[in-house]
């Protein structure tokens, strides 16, 4: 399996939990730069949300 990491501000929190199956064109959070949806672009799982305290982002790892 392949892993995709995909950042979303954490301020607003991830659209998707630990377990869920994504799918493209769900939207998984905000962006963190530019205020706008974060839209998958693959299908897979959500391995993990790791919070990144430094960036205030929070990375999320789906399984492909």
């Amino acid at each position: 399996m392949t892993d995709t990491k995909i950042n979303v501000d954490a301020t607003f929190g991830a659209e998707v939990k630990v377990g869920d199956i994504i799918k493209p064109g769900q939207q998984l959070g905000m962006d963190p730069n530019a205020g706008q949806p974060v839209i998958s672009e693959i299908k897979g799982m959500v391995k993990e949300i790791i919070f990144d305290s430094e960036d205030h982002q929070l990375q999320i790892v789906i399984s492909r």
